[in-house]
């Protein structure tokens, strides 16, 4: 292969950083559905519990779904009509950092800079997402209910090194964002861990994960040091006293396999 320049070197590993983080998110995490399992008492049915990981390809579509619920809604309540997209600077500061690193630095300056607004402007009701562009690089989509002006938000976001392009729109960019750019999947492939967004204390009970568990379902966890048909036999009878499910048993006729229940 021979010898590699430094920035030869960076520019095959972002590559590889990249391909990783997105091969990554184009597969369905092998745990959905199988390590965590729910006994429905009313209809005597084991069934798969989701991940609800945002890097499962299962389980994103639905949790984008019930985000842009939460989104929308809360922007109906606090009047979220005003658009913001802070992202990285360009080819030199991408040269430097690497993707992963990008959200954290970005993220970093993102709450210095809210501070900053907040001094000037006063509390300020938002929702920020953390993004991926095509290149993998972080940007924030910020949905907020006081207009900044374009000058001085730039003015502002100009001071920290991990801002470099600064936009502000209202009332029809919001729209758009929420039925266009939202809903890309690409925008979702972010370093595993980091968090996909925040928001204003006010906001947070509208963006509060659901927690609607039905008192008929009891879950629980595989443990992979025990045998996995011993472990549904015992909840299903400790709750019924039934024996397993017939559909459950043809599941685990095969005992070197851990099947997908249901779904």
């Amino acid at each position: 292969m021979g010898y590699l320049n430094p920035d030869q070197q960076k520019e095959i590993r972002l590559k590889q950083e990249q391909k990783l983080s997105k091969s990554y998110y184009d597969r369905v995490n092998y745990f959905c559905q199988r390590k965590r399992l729910g006994y429905d008492k009313r209809n005597h049915r084991v069934k798969g519990l989701s991940c609800n990981n945002w890097s499962c390809a299962r389980c994103r579509p639905k949790m984008k779904q019930e985000l842009f619920y939460k989104v929308v809604t809360a922007s109906m309540v606090f009047g979220l009509d005003k658009h913001i997209i802070l992202t990285v600077p360009g080819r030199n500061y991408r040269n430097k950092v690497t993707v992963e690193e990008s959200f954290e630095l970005l993220r970093y300056d993102f709450m210095k800079l809210r501070k900053v607004l907040k001094y000037h402007l006063g509390d300020i009701e938002y929702i920020a997402m953390m993004r991926s562009q095509t290149d993998g690089y972080a940007h924030t989509h910020m949905l907020a209910n006081k207009f900044i002006p374009q000058a001085f938000l730039k003015k502002k976001a100009g001071k920290y090194p991990n801002i470099g392009f600064t936009s502000i729109r209202q009332n029809t960019d919001v729209a758009k964002y929420l039925t266009n750019d939202f809903w890309k999947d690409h925008e979702y492939v972010i370093p595993d861990g980091k968090r996909h967004y925040s928001c204003s204390r006010n906001v947070a009970p509208y963006m509060a994960k659901n927690n609607e568990k039905s008192e008929d379902i009891k879950s629980f966890e595989l443990n992979d040091n025990y045998n996995i048909f011993s472990q549904i036999e015992k909840v299903v009878y400790d709750e019924s006293k039934y024996p397993v499910p017939l559909e459950t048993m043809l599941c685990y006729l095969k005992p070197d396999i851990r099947p997908r229940i249901g779904g």
